[in-house]
């Protein structure tokens, strides 16, 4: 059977988490906030992947919709860096 799910940011991830304690995720960033270049907003996305990292068996911060050439550098950049900052176990 499967051991993990990616999908994109329409998906109930805390859900799956709860429902599948041992489920790997991936796919729950959205590059449309990304696209809006909002820091908090931005921080407030890595911070709600963070937790449900939590309680998964395993997470991988990713953008489920992937990251298309024009978001603004710096907003990658962010996202990235408070992915180091916030995700930790």
């Amino acid at each position: 059977g499967a051991r993990g799910i990616t999908s994109e940011p329409f998906t109930n991830y805390k859900a799956i988490a709860r429902r599948y304690e041992n489920c790997f995720i991936a796919g729950e960033g959205d590059n449309r906030i990304l696209m809006r270049n909002d820091p908090n907003e931005i921080r407030s996305m890595v911070a709600s992947m963070v937790e449900t990292g939590r309680m998964s068996g395993g997470y991988m911060m990713c953008i489920g919709n992937h990251i298309p050439f024009n978001v603004p550098p710096e907003a990658v950049k962010l996202y990235l860096d408070l992915s180091v900052e916030l995700g930790h176990r």
